[in-house]
């Protein structure tokens, strides 16, 4: 099945983003539907809820940018859009069942 146009640039716009809070009021407002709509589609086609995919999309990043950069946990948490380190650390945690520093830890010295 082919997904619809509108949501691959929704999509787009979140993973160009990250870094921002991003509201599915204003990836609505992009894509000229309202609020509503988005999310119905946007539930339907992607199986889950704008909000839970965009936390999802900043999660996968936290996880490449602790395991691939020398990033500080701090950098990481601006980067993907948290504006304070410990709202990050909770989030992460909830996520990936580890705290950003224990997560990071598993890397450590494997060359990844």
């Amino acid at each position: 099945m082919r997904m619809d146009p509108r949501l691959i640039f929704v999509i787009e716009f979140i993973d160009a983003n990250l870094s921002n809070k991003i509201t599915s009021s204003e990836a609505a407002r992009r894509i000229n539907l309202s609020h509503s709509y988005l999310c119905e589609i946007f539930r339907r086609e992607m199986g889950v809820k704008f909000s839970v995919y965009v936390t999802k999309a900043k999660m996968e990043r936290a996880q490449v940018l602790l395991k691939s950069s020398f990033l500080s946990i701090k950098e990481i948490s601006y980067a993907v859009g948290f504006n304070q380190e410990s709202n990050f650390d909770r989030s992460f945690k909830k996520y990936a069942g580890l705290s950003p520093s224990a997560y990071r830890k598993q890397f450590a010295g494997k060359g990844i």
